[in-house]
């Protein structure tokens, strides 16, 4: 979520940093655990990443398996999801509301999943990727259902390259895609016109 309303409220209620949170949205969105646990991603030391884990395993919203060295959503954590999915709604409505401010990886792909314009995906079927360096993402619509998987390489008939901000602008902004990729914005490989096509599915308007 770029809006950092929602956060606060959530890290306050339950106690968890905003980086614990990120690390939330990473395993709700499927990011394999050794990208996870890579300190460089979150910008922060391997002895702090860890203790942000330790507080999400204590919060009960993730498990651990020492043997393993894996990190799982437990039943609280994958219900986490839909709660997301409402601020991320409820953000929509706050005036002030910034949706150009940063945005991660995951938290796009949660985003969309709440903006996708459902009347206008009606009988619509797409496969896009999402190259976003350190994660990828593929999102498949069938109808109007919208299913995002972390993959290691996105092989869709087209795959955005950018980071979260940059691809946010192409998702939500007024430039064409087209216009962005010239402008160094973002980057596209493949079928640009379905691209184009898939993007103007999501809105940041309120929907009921």
């Amino acid at each position: 979520m770029s809006d950092c309303l929602p956060k606060v409220f959530i890290c306050s209620s339950f106690r968890l940093s905003e980086q614990c949170l990120q690390l939330l949205e990473g395993l709700l969105d499927g990011v394999l655990v050794r990208r996870v646990t890579r300190h460089e991603q979150f910008h922060s030391a391997a002895s702090v990443l860890a203790g942000r884990l330790a507080q999400l395993v204590q919060a009960g919203v993730i498990d651990h398996d020492e043997r393993l060295g894996i990190y799982a959503l437990t039943e609280a954590g994958r219900g986490f999801l839909p709660v997301l999915e409402a601020l991320c709604r409820w953000a929509l409505t706050v005036p002030g509301h910034d949706p150009t401010r940063f945005i991660s990886p995951s938290a796009l792909m949660i985003s969309m999943g709440v903006n996708l314009v459902r009347d206008r995906a009606q009988g619509r079927e797409t496969l896009a990727g999402f190259d976003l360096g350190d994660e990828a993402f593929e999102m498949r619509l069938a109808g109007d259902r919208l299913q995002t998987a972390s993959v290691r390489t996105p092989d869709a008939p087209f795959v955005l390259h950018g980071n979260g901000t940059a691809l946010a602008k192409a998702v939500y902004g007024a430039i064409p895609l087209p216009t962005l990729v010239a402008q160094g914005v973002v980057d596209a490989d493949g079928d640009i016109a379905a691209a184009q096509d898939f993007l103007s599915l999501f809105t940041l308007q309120p929907q009921a």
